[in-house]
């Protein structure tokens, strides 16, 4: 009996210690549960001001490369324009140089210049690719003009190729389409007496059914001045060049042609004309 009431006793207090142990782990865990909340609100609240933070960072440092950009962007821009600026200057000297039959000066002012303008050129170039946004298509066409006078085909392609993607209005096609001709008749990498023909051939449709009446003469004498000279360098026969002369000169007398342009291009069309005559009897 009494090792039996002893053996009570001590599981008595087995019971007693694990309902201790019990309610040390109860309060415990109650002292867990209230810590843990502003535990994880101080996390929280750091993450969130790392968050913030990092967001902050990064709309600075966005701001701050767009601005830069945009800066970058608009110094571009108003470099390119005193470039144009200087091109065009110089191109339009020459140009009424020989609009006014000042063949001489007009050739002096490209031997003088014509460095400093083919300089502006490849700037321009270079800008023309990556923004051709800021050219209208009458800048370009001035640029085109002028890599060709160098002789300078590739220019001419790069700048023409911009320009393809852009072209709209017949004129514009017209205008593409003799750029072409003329680059792929230019002696060097690109030259292609086939594709010249095509293009050449080309333009001359395009004058015949989209350009009004009044306003063929001078694209006319444009388009056979190129072509002959160009037949021309290939020796090409009899039939064709004084085909082509009889289209120049019918061009070149047109009542309708521009006084200024019969001017400008009298020297260029008459020596044509001359060398046809003479290979040509």
């Amino acid at each position: 009996m009494s090792d039996h009431n002893a053996l009570l006793a001590r599981f008595d207090e087995r019971i007693d210690d694990v309902a201790q142990r019990l309610t040390a782990l109860e309060t415990a865990s109650k002292e867990k549960r209230k810590r843990p909340l502003v535990d994880r609100l101080g996390a929280w609240g750091g993450l969130l001001a790392l968050v913030i933070s990092l967001t902050t960072g990064a709309l600075t440092v966005w701001d701050d490369v767009i601005f830069r950009a945009a800066k970058l962007a608009k110094a571009e821009q108003e470099q390119a324009e005193d470039w144009l600026g200087e091109f065009q200057t110089i191109s339009a000297e020459i140009f009424a140089a020989n609009a006014a039959g000042d063949y001489a000066r007009g050739a002096a002012l490209m031997e003088a210049k014509g460095a400093a303008r083919l300089t502006l050129l490849k700037n321009l170039e270079e800008i023309v690719v990556r923004r051709p946004e800021l050219f209208s298509i009458f800048e370009k066409a001035s640029l085109i003009n002028g890599a060709l006078e160098f002789g300078d085909a590739q220019t001419a392609k790069t700048l023409a190729d911009v320009v393809a993607t852009e072209v709209a209005s017949p004129i514009d096609r017209m205008n593409l389409d003799l750029w072409y001709a003329r680059i792929f008749a230019t002696p060097g990498p690109l030259f292609d007496p086939g594709q010249a023909r095509i293009r050449f051939r080309s333009v001359d449709d395009r004058v015949r059914l989209e350009v009004p009446p009044g306003f063929r003469p001078q694209q006319e004498m444009i388009l056979f001045n190129f072509w002959i000279t160009f037949e021309l360098t290939l020796g090409n026969d009899c039939p064709e060049l004084t085909r082509l002369a009889g289209r120049l000169s019918n061009a070149f007398s047109s009542p309708s042609a521009p006084p200024a342009l019969r001017q400008s291009y009298g020297q260029p069309v008459q020596l044509a004309l001359d060398t046809v005559a003479q290979r040509c009897p």
